[in-house]
């Protein structure tokens, strides 16, 4: 093929579909770590439709070891020749660095099955490698048909990985996350048992754990977080309560302390996207209390709170009534003149309204009563009796 025609833009391609491992152990077949498995896929246009007729659609197709650094730009187009230069083989005296057959593609598909790569990718400059496809035995067309490139990977000796989890679980020992060998310089500094405290660390003190592996190469560190945050969470919650600016202020947190939702008034948690700017200053000021004091994050059991639904079925100009007066207490008003104006205007003298306020009031304490609940809601009943005296 001639350079004019190997460098010109395509409108065939060749792509891998499907996820590739992180990490593969060397001399052991290729494979997806999730359904579906890996495919080699033949199409045509930006749209990537595949090609299920004629010739192309059931052309042989080869496989190739390409260097890790090929396509680190990203660039979704290359020549024939960039190609061809990133391909990869066997260092001296090592045995071929690819072993399986060409497969032939069926309507325009075929499944990558018992292709292996026998030598470690530590050799090269990126540590890595990538998969690379093309068409074998001559041009089906005139056109070219671009090769195919997978996303770079490690190829670890096998007798290391079997070591490691992929992906590890919250349980798994420390020492099964990539690059911490066991009982190892890392192993030791870290003074962590599990991945779930690995985890839960890399969330509430990510620079902490940073610094105890402060010799690892930065690289290295990159890949061993990348490992642990493949692991799957489980769905046990745990709970913390504080009081920030003298309001209570409670944060439900998942398995490993990443916040997901709030509550302020003890019963009904909302998720962060809800809450204003103000209540999610709170909430950061008690996750700092909180990641201080990391003991007093208990398990939560869903139980000791008012459910959503049941919130809902509160008449919402109650429910309004209490966040706009309540935020008034907490100081959103600098001038408590400002508190009583609003208590008097059009928006607060219906006396129909604080009565149904008050309602709300004890269905909570009658349905859920608990000292938080209380406390929040004594300043409120201070300013109903107030705003009654004044009609």
């Amino acid at each position: 093929m001639d350079p004019i025609h190997a460098s010109r833009v395509t409108n065939l391609q060749l792509h891998f579909e499907g996820t590739f491992p992180h990490t593969l152990s060397n001399g052991r077949q290729i494979q997806s770590q999730v359904k579906p498995p890996i495919q080699i896929v033949i199409s045509k246009g930006s749209s990537k439709e595949v090609i299920t007729s004629g010739p192309l659609s059931s052309a042989k197709i080869e496989f190739l070891v390409l260097d890790g650094e090929f396509g680190k730009d990203e660039k979704e187009d290359w020549t024939q020749e960039e190609f061809e230069k990133s391909v990869v083989t066997a260092r001296q005296g090592k045995r071929p660095l690819l072993i399986g057959d060409p497969i032939r593609l069926r309507d325009g598909i075929g499944e990558i099955k018992d292709i292996a790569i026998t030598d470690v990718s530590r050799w090269m400059k990126t540590g890595k490698f990538r998969l690379g496809a093309r068409v074998a035995g001559g041009s089906i067309t005139e056109e070219r048909v671009r090769e195919a490139r997978s996303e770079a990977f490690f190829v670890k000796d096998r007798r290391d990985v079997t070591m490691k989890h992929y992906p590890p679980s919250l349980c798994d020992k420390i020492w099964r996350l990539e690059n911490i060998a066991k009982d190892g310089a890392f192993h030791r500094k870290l003074e962590i048992n599990t991945v779930q405290e690995f985890l839960q660390h890399l969330v509430t003190d990510p620079n902490g754990l940073r610094k105890k592996l402060g010799s690892m190469a930065q690289k290295k560190w990159e890949a061993t977080v990348a490992h642990a945050k493949t692991c799957k969470l489980d769905y046990k919650q745990y709970k913390y309560n504080g009081t920030v600016y003298g309001r209570q202020v409670g944060l439900l947190f998942n398995c490993i302390h990443e916040v997901l939702e709030a509550t302020f008034d003890g019963r009904t948690y909302q998720i962060l996207a809800n809450l204003s700017a103000y209540e999610k200053t709170l909430v950061e000021e008690l996750m700092r209390q909180a990641y201080a004091n990391k003991e007093d994050i208990v398990e939560f059991d869903g139980n000791d709170h008012l459910t959503l639904e049941a919130a809902a079925s509160i008449p919402r100009s109650s429910r309004d009534l209490h966040t706009q007066v309540l935020s008034s207490i907490q100081g959103n008003y600098n001038d408590s003149g400002l508190i009583m104006d609003e208590l008097f205007s059009g928006n607060y003298n219906d006396s129909g309204l604080m009565e149904e306020h008050l309602l709300w009031e004890d269905a909570i304490v009658a349905q859920h009563p608990s000292p938080i609940q209380l406390q929040n809601f004594s300043a409120m009943n201070d300013l109903t009796l107030i705003s009654f005296m004044g009609q």
